[in-house]
């Protein structure tokens, strides 16, 4: 692939696309933090902004009322979106840089998340397609154990299974247990057309409702 194909100076965004989080991860502990991970590989230093979109407010099932599921309908559940900012980034030569958004315990289960980035990312412009060789991005969530943060107390089965969990929770970094249905990986991520997106929502708002 000739070097002309791909963008270098401009600022790419890419996304992870929607992803359900669940209230549990697989060993029945609640998903609490989200860790977004961005690598440099190059010797020089490159940027990004970070944020990350949460469908949070999920009304109760409306078929067959609240609680009540009817056999072979599908339920439908819209939400809105709330975007927060994970900040402007600078990422030293090869190095690797964490960004970790945490909740209280249960907040994050049974939404749906997004992960958006704007920065430094070497995207093929004949394709659109994310490649290698500028900043690397992937995410992911879990279960992080923090004393004096969370209300809710977990069972004393659960905290016998903790690693040290008597440590101050501004050091508590990473994930005690991360929920492997959520790894966004770089091949992963996709490049976000603004310019297809842009003309699409044009059209769509001079055309007529239904």
């Amino acid at each position: 692939m000739s070097k002309h194909n791909c963008h270098h100076n401009k600022k790419e965004t890419v996304t992870s696309g929607p992803f359900y989080v669940s209230r549990y991860s697989p060993t029945l502990l609640p998903n609490n933090r989200i860790v977004v991970t961005l690598k440099n590989p190059t010797h020089k230093k490159l940027s990004a902004f970070v944020t990350l979109g949460i469908c949070k407010e999920c009304p109760s099932p409306q078929a067959g009322g609240p609680g009540n599921y009817v056999s072979g309908c599908v339920d439908k559940i819209e939400t809105l979106e709330k975007e927060q900012s994970l900040g402007w980034h600078h990422v030293e030569p090869m190095s690797c840089l964490r960004l970790e958004k945490t909740f209280d315990y249960y907040d994050l289960g049974n939404t749906v998340l997004r992960v958006e980035a704007k920065g430094d990312f070497n995207v093929d412009k004949e394709s659109n397609t994310l490649l290698g060789g500028l900043l690397e991005i992937s995410s992911i969530v879990g279960f992080i154990w923090l004393p004096g943060v969370n209300a809710v107390t977990l069972p004393e089965s659960i905290l016998t299974t903790i690693q040290d969990p008597t440590s101050p929770y501004y050091i508590r970094t990473g994930l005690d247990v991360p929920d492997s249905s959520t790894f966004v990986a770089f091949g992963d991520y996709v490049v976000v057309d603004h310019e297809h997106s842009d003309s699409s929502s044009s059209s769509s708002s001079s055309s007529s409702s239904y």
